[in-house]
């Protein structure tokens, strides 16, 4: 059976998403992502052993963690101040000219 071109030609909307699940009739949790699961046990370095070990790239492993639990930000985020200083001083000097 042939699929109808109007299906055919719609583009996919399909992503790669997974999520953190907690396995009935235990505490532990496990990153569960289409085509498999990772035991999310041990401390840092184990869980992303286990990453690595189903082929998933370092960078990949970074982000999934990252959403995973959050992260810590690089830089301090800048104060509502400096950036309501920053507009008056870009809008005096636009005036002015």
């Amino acid at each position: 059976m042939e699929i109808p071109r109007h299906w055919r030609e719609q583009p996919t909307r399909m992503r790669f998403e997974g999520k953190e699940k907690v396995l009935k009739g235990s505490e532990i949790s496990v990153y569960k992502y289409p085509g498999g699961s990772i035991p999310l046990v041990g401390d840092y370095t184990q869980i992303r052993h286990n990453f690595e070990r189903k082929g998933f790239t370092q960078d990949a492993t970074d982000e999934i963690l990252f959403r995973l639990w959050g992260g810590i930000p690089a830089e301090a985020a800048i104060s509502v101040g400096e950036v309501v200083d920053s507009f008056y001083q870009l809008v005096g000097s636009e005036v002015g000219k």
